[in-house]
């Protein structure tokens, strides 16, 4: 599976894209305590949000 990982902070975008679960939060959560506004989206087009995304993700992990 596919993720994006989108962020932002002022003038700078960060896109990124990850296919673990696990380093797509890993990542998000890293950035996001770096000041970035974030958000991650999956391959159906799915946004989880930094409430939500390490749930979802590991609920993805065990799926897969």
């Amino acid at each position: 599976m596919i993720f994006t990982i989108h962020a932002w902070k002022a003038d700078q975008n960060i896109t990124t894209v990850r296919i673990s679960p696990a380093a797509t939060a890993d990542k998000a959560r890293e950035l996001e305590k770096m000041g970035w506004e974030v958000y991650v989206t999956d391959a159906a087009g799915s946004r989880f949000t930094p409430p939500t995304f390490d749930q979802r993700l590991m609920i993805l992990q065990e799926v897969a």
